[in-house]
């Protein structure tokens, strides 16, 4: 066996499967880093649907090789839209690229958080460049691809303002 590392994203969207959107996503992930591996968590996720998409991020996980990057789009409409872009490093070793809405909790919750980073920095870049005023999760898809892109010494982003996510709402 060689000794060649294989870079993973799964990808989590509230879309629906048959959505055209999900190969955008696919695209920039290839784009920004070309020998990464791409496969779909679900895409079925009840849109907008925080407690859902955060059971599913977290069910999963632990069965993904280390050094695995997870991005998930789903949004609450009801949410802040400042809200932050970060990477969470689990304690098992998985990062976790979303929105900072309550779905990066549970997988906090179960496998504990090594550190989290914010990207808005980087999510910003990527929107700037970007011809359609709304992202449809593609920032979140240029952040994951570049954070598996750097690892295993992820330096992206700054340290995260008060070091705590969002918690999942009740």
């Amino acid at each position: 066996m060689s000794g060649k590392r294989f870079l993973h994203i799964v990808l989590q969207t509230d879309f629906g499967a048959a959505d055209e959107g999900i190969a955008d996503l696919y695209g920039i992930c290839k784009r920004v880093c070309g020998d990464i591996r791409v496969f779909d968590l679900s895409h079925t996720i009840p849109q907008f649907n925080i407690a859902a998409a955060a059971r599913s991020l977290a069910g999963t996980l632990a069965a993904w090789p280390e050094e695995t990057v997870f991005a998930s789009t789903v949004v609450d409409p009801a949410a802040p839209a400042a809200r932050a872009l970060c990477v969470v490093k689990t304690r098992n070793n998985r990062y976790v690229v979303a929105p900072d809405n309550g779905t990066l909790a549970e997988a906090a919750r179960r496998y504990g958080v090594e550190w989290v980073r914010d990207l808005s920095e980087l999510r910003e870049v990527y929107l700037q460049s970007e011809e359609s005023a709304v992202c449809h999760g593609r920032d979140v898809a240029y952040c994951a691809a570049a954070v598996a892109r750097q690892l295993p010494q992820v330096t992206l982003g700054s340290a995260y303002p008060g070091g705590e996510i969002v918690p999942l709402a009740e």
